[in-house]
């Protein structure tokens, strides 16, 4: 577009990406409300997200077939996706998304056992300030013990270390594509939450699509038709912006997913905050912020 530089198209990119995931808990509560189990509704809006883009881009889907670093991708944005997905959909939006963002704990971990990266005293404190920021969040006085009291909270901890893995794996595959990468991702949430929204299904666990209310159909099918087109915008956006940004700012701006998260969230009765999400949240985010630092210093 005329007047407007790539650096500016960047950084409306990655927000886009942000404000789509900030307010994706939106579609998955309401579609759970319906009756589609957030796992259903996973592996529709990447099903159709995969089929859109092999009908774009019919060379990335060949070449994650062909890598056996991008089938790793797969797997782990497929974990990533029904845990996040799942977690939003079941519980309280706020404390999900900020242990979630415990990503930057399991990346340095992860990085020192693939990548052989080693772990620094900055990173040390790092892992520090976001495991305290954890304990404060899940600690309930009438519970005692700091540790994850429902599923939803099992499931964003695990959402935000197979993000990490995700982001490792990525690493592990820089031969690949951009758009190959992406589709690796769409693949993965598409066969992963298929095969275990079957396999529960048909042990009892939760419910067939085919349970929705024949009423709800139309407006279920247009609302996954709509997740699909905007998670790829989001997509697209963080590919774009990640490629022509620094590594640090890119990281910041991502953050702002916590914040539209916890905003719309609070305005919408579907979170609640005590002081630990308060004080929890912002040790959890000075950690990526200590990352960015620990970048931008000579």
């Amino acid at each position: 577009m005329k007047g407007v530089s790539s650096t500016q198209l960047a950084v409306v990119g990655l927000l886009v990406n942000a404000l789509v995931w900030g307010l994706s808990w939106i579609g998955f509560k309401a579609m759970a409300a319906q009756g589609l189990h957030p796992l259903w509704m996973t592996a529709a809006i990447s099903a159709l997200a995969t089929v859109l883009f092999f009908w774009l881009k019919p060379a990335a889907t060949w070449e994650v077939l062909r890598s056996p670093a991008l089938r790793w991708v797969l797997i782990a944005a497929g974990l990533t996706n029904i845990c996040f997905n799942t977690a939003v959909a079941l519980g309280d939006v706020i404390r999900v998304t900020l242990l979630f963002y415990l990503m930057p704990v399991w990346a340095a971990l992860l990085a020192r056992v693939f990548l052989d990266e080693a772990i620094t005293r900055l990173q040390v404190l790092r892992l520090t300030l976001g495991l305290t920021g954890a304990v404060l969040i899940l600690w309930q006085p009438s519970i005692g013990l700091p540790v994850p009291s429902t599923l939803s909270d099992w499931l964003g901890l695990a959402g935000g270390f197979f993000f990490a893995l995700n982001n490792v794996s990525l690493r592990l595959a820089q031969g690949g594509t951009d758009m190959a990468r992406s589709q690796a991702m769409f693949l993965g949430g598409c066969v992963c939450s298929g095969l275990l929204a079957v396999g529960l299904a048909a042990s009892g666990v939760i419910a067939w699509p085919s349970a929705v209310n024949s009423g709800a159909a139309l407006g279920v099918t247009l609302h996954v038709g709509l997740w699909a087109v905007l998670f790829l915008l989001a997509n697209y956006g963080v590919q774009y912006g990640a490629a022509r940004l620094p590594a640090n700012l890119t990281a910041l701006i991502m953050l702002t997913e916590i914040l539209i998260a916890g905003f719309s969230s609070v305005l919408l009765g579907a979170s609640s905050l005590r002081w630990q999400e308060w004080v929890g949240g912002t040790l959890i985010l000075l950690s990526p912020l200590l990352w960015t630092r620990q970048k931008t210093t000579p």
